[in-house]
């Protein structure tokens, strides 16, 4: 009580007074008020830091300031970057992700240890991207789910980046082996398998017209990969490699 009394009538005059002056340090170097960005979110991955600048004004100071503010009573004044602003601000402008894999792609060339991404994967990097923007839409149904459509953040296998909802097949590496000409109906078996926890949920992959590897999918897309001239056949001969040169 008494610690709540000191917050009441100390702190929280001052933090109100010191979210009012230019003390708020933006990339390069440019102090604002507090109202003139936003901190950054607690436990978002470093990976994420580039993006979030890219598409916010974000303070360059711990995410714990954030805390200060709202333990005192003015989370009103707190402005974060969060699931929901990632989300709309991708779909408002899907050539953030373009921008971003040319920053990868530069990131690649330049050798291991380049900015940004420690490694250059940009996979990996999309992948944290959806699971950041997947954060407040666990275990809230169909409904929560359609709020990824017309965003951007699914790696296909064939590396092309394409927005939600989008008919492609869940499947592990070995199954997409077994169809190599499909690749751009593939989700990356990379982003799949590591949000496992969404790319099996039923009601994920309905509402994002996604449809789980299975051997009727194997057998409708066999036309893929047996010879052209087959179709239509009743029968074929038969080979084998030792008649093959004959």
């Amino acid at each position: 009580a008494v610690e709540d009394c000191f917050r009441g009538a100390l702190c929280r005059p001052l933090l109100q007074r010191l979210a009012e002056l230019p003390l708020f340090l933006l990339p390069g170097n440019q102090l604002v008020k507090m109202g003139g960005g936003v901190f950054r979110p607690r436990g978002a991955r470093e990976s994420l830091r580039p993006l979030f600048r890219a598409m916010f004004p974000m303070f360059a100071c711990p995410a714990t300031l954030a805390e200060e503010f709202k333990t005192a009573g003015l989370a009103d004044l707190v402005s974060e970057v969060t699931p929901q602003r990632v989300r709309s601000k991708l779909r408002q402008d899907p050539k953030i992700i373009d921008n971003m894999a040319r920053l990868y792609a530069a990131a690649a060339a330049g050798g291991i240890g380049s900015q940004p991404g420690e490694d250059g994967d940009f996979v990996e990097f999309v992948t944290d991207v959806l699971e950041y923007c997947l954060l407040d839409l666990s275990g809230h149904g169909t409904a929560h789910y359609k709020e990824l459509g017309g965003v951007r953040l699914l790696p296909c296998a064939n590396e092309q980046v394409l927005c939600f909802p989008y008919a492609a097949y869940v499947a592990t590496a070995a199954e997409q082996a077994l169809l190599p000409a499909l690749r751009e109906s593939f989700v990356h078996h990379r982003c799949s398998d590591r949000l496992a926890q969404w790319f099996r949920s039923p009601e994920f992959l309905s509402t994002l017209s996604l449809t789980s590897f299975s051997p009727a999918v194997l057998a409708s897309q066999l036309h893929t990969i047996l010879p052209r001239h087959w179709k239509g056949q009743p029968a074929v001969a038969a080979y084998s490699a030792g008649a093959a040169g004959q």
